[in-house]
């Protein structure tokens, strides 16, 4: 999950934090045509604060590496970001992301 957080290619409007996880939908589900792989909801609680729910069938090992790694990778220089995993059922989990 990390590696793919480090090294995914978002489009060049994404360029902070904030947008990719409001995206985060958006962009996953442009990856898939037939089926259903579930749903990314992203919900804006503070300026630096979203929480994720995921419920898709990936392991919440692979969300949770992802979006560690997206935090990283988009969090500004000399702020600090926290990754707060919870996992709801099978296929479900919240990861609650803030950043300052």
């Amino acid at each position: 999950g990390m590696k793919d957080g480090e090294l995914f290619v978002y489009p060049p409007e994404m360029d902070t934090l904030l947008k990719t996880l409001m995206a985060a939908n958006e962009m996953y589900q442009m990856g898939y045509r037939n089926g259903d792989p579930g749903y990314l909801k992203s919900e804006q609680l503070a300026e630096n604060h979203v929480v994720l729910t995921l419920h898709t069938p990936y392991p919440a090992d692979f969300w949770y590496g992802v979006y560690y790694a997206g935090a990283k990778r988009f969090t500004p220089a000399g702020q600090n970001f926290t990754v707060v995993r919870e996992d709801i059922d099978e296929h479900t989990i919240t990861l609650d992301i803030s950043w300052e």
